[in-house]
């Protein structure tokens, strides 16, 4: 759960999109919620001892079929503003002078 915590949107809101996010591939909704159920099964996995000698081919074969074979995909293009740089150095500037006076 620690790694569900959100700064940018409500809890329930990012817990919304991860369930919509299993929904949207065909996944059990409720799935997203199933945290410490995967982590054990996997970890069951990759220390077994009638695993260990092929633990780097069980990651191989996660790596293979949920990044490399996986055939969604998003194009994602950023433009940033035009101002950004000014921004950025108006808002570092501003927290050096807070520290300066405050500490």
């Amino acid at each position: 759960l620690c790694s569900s915590s959100t700064r940018t949107s409500p809890r329930g809101v990012h817990y919304f999109h991860k369930a919509l996010e299993k929904w949207s591939y065909g996944h059990e909704p409720s799935n997203a919620f199933e945290f410490d159920k995967e982590w054990r099964s996997l970890q069951a996995e990759l220390f077994n001892p009638k695993y260990h000698e092929n633990g780097d081919q069980i990651l191989r074969n996660l790596i293979n079929s949920c990044m490399l074979e996986n055939t969604h995909r998003a194009h994602i293009r950023m433009t940033p503003r035009k101002d950004d740089l000014e921004r950025q150095s108006r808002e570092e500037q501003e927290r050096i002078d807070w520290l300066g006076k405050n500490l």
